[in-house]
């Protein structure tokens, strides 16, 4: 890895290195998939942007709500916006739409992302997301997250407090 008095490299160990970090482009942790119920190799492989596409198993919800600690019905109707009646029919379906699929996404991105600031402990990343925080205007994170937008606030703050930011 060159530096910033390094003088850049531009032969094949520069590719390499290139292709090197191009290879996690579009991926997720581990942790994001287990939480969304993909625990097969096939499935961890799969960009997540067509797994997003094709409608996460409604399953995912399931072990979602399971994670974040509050019931499927509550989860669905407060987080991802789907009504009783609508749930019920995506149970028949089997699958989430993909508006529904994203919102899922990146409620099981932001638990690991809490998880691994909270050094593993799930339990301490729940009662985190569950809590209100002050820098988020009195929100919970789980709350604030309801929104791309506020999902970024999220992922800056759990950022801040990962590196020791003062804010």
């Amino acid at each position: 890895m060159t530096t910033a008095q390094d003088p850049v490299k531009l032969g094949k160990g520069w590719l390499r290195e290139v292709s090197d970090v191009g290879a996690n482009i579009g991926t997720v942790n581990d942790l994001t998939m287990k939480i969304l119920g993909f625990t097969g190799k096939r499935q961890r492989n799969e960009p997540l942007y067509r797994l997003i596409e094709a409608g996460l198993p409604i399953k995912s919800v399931v072990g979602l709500a399971e994670y974040i600690g509050v019931t499927e019905a509550k989860f669905s109707f407060t987080y991802l916006w789907i009504s009783g009646p609508t749930l019920t029919r995506r149970r028949k379906a089997g699958a989430l739409t993909v508006g529904e699929s994203d919102r899922a996404v990146r409620y099981a991105r932001l638990f690991a992302d809490a998880t691994e600031m909270m050094e593993g402990n799930k339990g301490a990343a729940r009662g985190w997301l569950n809590a209100e925080q002050p820098l988020l205007a009195g929100d919970t994170p789980l709350d604030h997250a309801q929104t791309e937008a506020g999902a970024r606030e999220v992922d800056q703050l759990i950022g801040r407090i990962e590196h020791g930011v003062f804010s």
